[in-house]
C-alpha cells in the first residue's frame, strides 16, 4: 500500500490517466445538515495546499466513479475550517487533513487519514460484507 501511494504522490500511477470526478463541495452548516439526510455519507476534508491531500482526492474521486449512488461531500479545511472543526466536534473525532468521514443515519461510523483513505477502504465500510445480516 505505501509503495501505491508514493506513485500516487508521484504521478506515476496509471490511475492519474483517468478524469477527474467533481466532488460536491460543503460550505455551510446548513449544505451539512441537508447532505447528512442521506441514509450513507461520504465526508472527504481536503487541503488543496497537501500533496497526501491530493493523492488522497484521487482515491476519493475512484471511489466515488465506481459507487455512483454513495453520497460523497467534499470540505475544503482552509477555505471552511470553521466547518470543518465543526464537523470534528460534533462528531468526537480529531480533525486531520487529509480526512475521509463516513457517516450513516448522521452517525459517525468510520474515519481515517492521510494513506489511510483509499477508494478500497471507503468501498468496504459503504458496502455491506456479504456475511453480513440482511
Amino acid at each position: 500500500m505505501i509503495r501505491r501511494w508514493l506513485k500516487g504522490l508521484l504521478n506515476e500511477s496509471a490511475e492519474d490517466d483517468t478524469p477527474e470526478v467533481p466532488i460536491k463541495s460543503l460550505t455551510t452548516r446548513d449544505e451539512l445538515d441537508a447532505a447528512l439526510a442521506a441514509p450513507v455519507v461520504v465526508l472527504y476534508k481536503h487541503s488543496p495546499i497537501c500533496a497526501v491531500s491530493t493523492w488522497s482526492l484521487r482515491e476519493v474521486q475512484r471511489f466515488e466513479r465506481e459507487h455512483p449512488d454513495t453520497a460523497v461531500y467534499h470540505i475544503d479545511v482552509i477555505l471552511h475550517r470553521e466547518l470543518s472543526n465543526w464537523i470534528a466536534q460534533h462528531f468526537g473525532i480529531r480533525h486531520e487533513s487529509p480526512q475521509a468521514l463516513v457517516v450513516r443515519d448522521g452517525r459517525h461510523a468510520w474515519a481515517t487519514s492521510h494513506s489511510g483513505i483509499t477508494a478500497d477502504a471507503l468501498r468496504k465500510q459503504v458496502t455491506p460484507s456479504e456475511t453480513d445480516p440482511a
